[in-house]
């Protein structure tokens, strides 16, 4: 007769089908560990980190969002002086004409 063969023999020790141990499982780290470098401008809270992690990702989402703002503000400074140029153009070319009354 065939020998039976047990579920420690087949799998890890220590470990059933679907049962894992607690430090097997997946969990996130703290923030910054002991091991982690201190820059000068670290910021010390988790507020801080928060505030500093939502902006990198919105950079990284955008990029070239800064030069897009400045390209944008240029144009709408070019459409102001534009429309005061027309207006004072179109001043002088109409009072060449006599009045109606």
């Amino acid at each position: 007769m065939r020998r039976r063969r047990f579920a420690s023999s087949v799998w890890p020790r220590g470990r059933a089908r679907g049962m894992t141990r607690q430090r097997d499982r997946a969990r996130q780290p703290q923030p910054r560990g002991t091991g982690a470098a201190r820059l000068p401008q670290a910021p010390e809270t988790g507020d801080q980190y928060a505030k500093d992690v939502a902006a990198f990702l919105m950079w990284t989402a955008e990029p070239k969002m800064e030069a897009r703002k400045a390209l944008g503000f240029r144009a709408i400074i070019f459409l102001i002086l534009l429309a005061g140029l027309t207006y004072f153009a179109k001043k002088r070319i109409w009072k060449k004409l006599p009045d109606p009354a």
